[in-house]
């Protein structure tokens, strides 16, 4: 046991200790810098408006950023500033003619005070703006502006190209020609849907949107909607006089299998930038009830009202003044305050509480 200590002891000697200088040895104890990282790297924040990071260690912390304005101070919201004041940096450069990464080369952070510092000379020091995801959204597109835009003043106008205020950033690197061309995309769904049925061709569509997001989605959906609707053409397609369905309804019949494809990839129209009407999110709601076994709200209200009309007297009194009726499934409430409660307001309870929602 000795022995095996003793040669422990020489080879931990000579392996560690032995290549280590006195000056290093009495440095690491005193703990001084012994190394240092050239060039310098800083990092540099991103989030959207409103969304930024606090750093607190109690909550009276947290209360004294907020009070003194410190918690909306970052790094990218300083940029705007020194943009918008034009701010020299080291040699004189001025803040508009930088990029966000290129910043920390004439300026230096200022922590305690959360500042941009003019340096007194340029030094070669890299901003770090960490790479983030295309799964991410909205700030990947955000990122992707960063790095290739100048002079920005603000969240809003980031937003803005030759004047014209977008929506979105996506939109925005869209509209500057930053995002891929469709054009593969286009031409992959075009040879596919020689070969594939149109379920699997909008399949192929969702996991395109998904997956490796096309620069426009919707121009994409529509020059393709036709080929992944091909199957539904006719009202009834096991009838050959059946009657066609317009543009308009086979758009509703692929936005629905298409929505549902997305649902089982965990993604949803929105988040795929797939923008579609009101009009045709109702009509997806109507096939939606439709094929659930449920009739349509306008067409409920139609027979309804066919019905009332044929209603002799006794019916008509019993309907709306004298019927008292609960359904333990509809789950309507009966209120001792309330002697009587029609049939008429029991059936709008259960149609706008129960049936459809």
């Amino acid at each position: 046991m000795v022995n095996d200590v003793r040669a422990a002891r020489g080879g931990f000697a000579l392996g560690g200790w032995l290549g280590v200088a006195t000056g290093e040895a009495v440095g690491r104890l005193f703990k001084f810098p012994l190394s240092a990282r050239l060039p310098a790297v800083t990092r540099l924040t991103l989030h959207e408006e409103d969304r930024q990071l606090i750093h607190y260690q109690t909550a009276e912390g947290a209360l004294g950023q907020v009070d003194s304005g410190k918690a909306e101070q970052t790094t990218l919201t300083e940029f705007f500033k020194l943009n918008l004041n034009d701010e020299r940096g080291a040699d004189g450069m001025h803040a508009r003619r930088l990029y966000y990464k290129g910043i920390p080369a004439y300026f230096w952070w200022d922590k305690p005070n959360k500042k941009w510092m003019p340096q007194k000379r340029r030094e070669a020091t890299v901003g770090r703006i960490f790479s983030i995801s295309y799964l991410a959204g909205e700030r990947f597109y955000l990122r992707t502006l960063l790095l290739h835009r100048r002079g920005v003043t603000s969240f809003e106008d980031l937003k803005k190209v030759n004047g014209v205020l977008h929506t979105t950033f996506r939109d925005v690197c869209n509209s500057l020609g930053l995002l891929i061309d469709d054009f593969l995309y286009d031409s992959t769904l075009k040879e596919a849907s020689f070969a594939m049925s149109a379920f699997r061709l909008t399949q192929m569509f969702a996991l395109m949107c998904v997956h490796t997001p096309p620069g426009d989605p919707m121009a994409l959906f529509q020059g393709n909607y036709k080929a992944m609707t091909d199957d539904s053409m006719r009202l009834d397609m096991a009838k050959r006089d059946s009657r066609q369905l317009s543009s308009a309804e086979r758009k509703v019949i692929c936005l629905f299998r298409l929505e549902k494809i997305l649902t089982d990839l965990r993604g949803s129209l929105e988040e795929c930038n797939m923008k579609i009407c009101r009009s045709q999110r109702e009509a997806m709601r109507s096939i939606r009830l439709e094929r659930d076994g449920f009739e349509p709200e306008a067409l409920v209200n139609k027979r309804l009202e066919e019905s009332i009309q044929m209603f002799n007297a006794k019916q008509h009194d019993f309907f709306n003044h004298q019927g008292r009726f609960h359904s333990t499934r509809w789950r309507v409430p009966l209120h001792n305050s309330l002697p009587s409660l029609g049939l008429n307001r029991v059936w709008r309870y259960a149609h706008s509480n129960c049936m459809f929602n």
